[in-house]
């Protein structure tokens, strides 16, 4: 489909009224700017910002109709002039004017153009709040929808009326329900993480059991448990982290069959040849906060899926590494770890480039060299791109220097 954005109208308009900024995905100097209004992974998207750096409007999408792109821009001009802005409210706000239709207008602008991290504002809004409304069905489900903080104020309050609680999870579409569960966990983990708060992390780790218990017991405890190493990691607790990750990866992925392996990957194949990348749902299923990730799209494809179970433990076995840890009975578990990946998918180089970096933090240099030799021959194998592969290279001239 050919975008219209580039049309002689479009331009001469967001000329005339914007200052305007493009950048394709991977600029790093737009990342911030991506990460807080929220972007995710919908491309294009357009931002319209203020000069106080705050969201005025989103939209996503290309049109091959030059209205849209105009519809866009002229929504955001008026949103602008008509108060309607995260700005704006937080002007009156400052001045003590909040109440409950100023705060349940705000919260529905924020979620009208992305912006779902609004715990601590329903947690304002609920105050105004009398025992009737909290009896409504649409104010509880404005309530969900706001994502609150599992077990905190407004949950607690929502979820005195279990009855319309179970309702809405009973009627609403599976998409809503998926959307509430996931702001309230989003949510509650940037709490958790920027409060240093353990017992919200914990309760957080418990609601995600709970959620997965009812469907599959199995995959809710490891999915609780992967909370609880992501809370550890985000706050620098490496004690923690390295101690309850050990027990992590040894029981849910080392007491894994190759066989075992096999059939999931199978099963990965299908989920992806069925669904595309989004039907993935292994039953370890890959963590896209990990800093190494080697579970790219090219890799996602149909044609060359990663090992799921190979993948966790590389993944398990480069956060040690990433520590910074000389412990040399963790060094030599996450080793396990990695020769493992490798065994179970002996031709993926990010995995001999792991291998590699936890031999050198050893003082196995020799095999460190060897290894990140491999690397960079399944890299070219692989026909990655030059700038890969010099970054591979490198990381070998550092280690035969010393210097790693």
């Amino acid at each position: 489909m050919k975008s219209r954005l580039n049309d002689p109208d479009v331009i001469k308009y967001y000329n005339d009224n914007f200052i305007s900024f493009s950048c394709v995905i991977t600029d790093t100097a737009a990342m911030r700017q991506l990460r807080k209004f929220q972007v995710g992974n919908t491309f294009p998207c357009f931002l319209f910002i203020d000069g106080q750096n705050n969201l005025v409007y989103k939209a996503t999408g290309n049109s091959p109709f030059a209205s849209k792109y105009m519809d866009m821009a002229k929504e955001a001009i008026n949103l602008n002039q008509n108060g309607n802005t995260i700005t704006a409210y937080e002007k009156r706000f400052k001045t003590g004017k909040a109440d409950a239709k100023s705060l349940k207008d705000y919260i529905s602008l924020r979620e009208n153009i992305g912006v779902y991290d609004n715990a601590k504002l329903v947690d304002q809004y609920v105050d105004f709040l009398t025992i009737g409304e909290l009896n409504d069905y649409k104010t509880i489900l404005f309530l969900l929808e706001a994502g609150p903080y599992v077990y905190g104020k407004t949950y607690s309050l929502i979820y005195n009326n279990r009855k319309i609680v179970d309702s809405i999870y009973k009627t609403e579409t599976p998409r809503l329900r998926s959307d509430i569960n996931n702001r309230m966990i989003v949510n509650t983990r940037a709490e958790a993480i920027a409060t240093k708060n353990k017992v919200l992390a914990q309760q957080l780790s418990n609601f995600i059991q709970n959620i997965w218990s009812k469907t599959n017991y199995r995959q809710g405890f490891i999915e609780s448990q992967r909370e609880m190493l992501l809370y550890y990691k985000s706050v620098n607790d490496t004690t923690n982290y390295l101690r309850e990750a050990e027990y992590f990866y040894d029981g849910n992925y080392m007491r894994i069959s190759a066989d075992s392996a096999k059939k999931l990957l199978v099963k990965q194949r299908e989920n992806i040849a069925k669904n595309g990348i989004r039907g993935v749902n292994s039953l370890m299923s890959i963590d896209t906060t990990k800093t190494k990730s080697v579970f790219t799209l090219r890799e996602a494809g149909i044609s060359a899926p990663v090992d799921p179970i190979a993948s966790g433990l590389n993944a398990g076995a480069w956060e040690f590494y990433l520590t910074g840890t000389k412990n040399s009975n963790y060094l030599f578990k996450a080793l396990l770890w990695s020769k493992r990946s490798i065994t179970l998918s002996p031709n993926n180089y990010a995995f001999y480039d792991t291998y590699a970096h936890l031999l050198y933090r050893l003082s196995l240099f020799q095999d460190a060299e060897s290894n990140e030799q491999s690397a960079i021959n399944y890299a070219k194998e692989y026909k990655l791109s030059p700038t890969q592969i010099n970054q591979l290279e490198e990381e070998l001239r550092k280690m035969k220097q010393r210097k790693l």
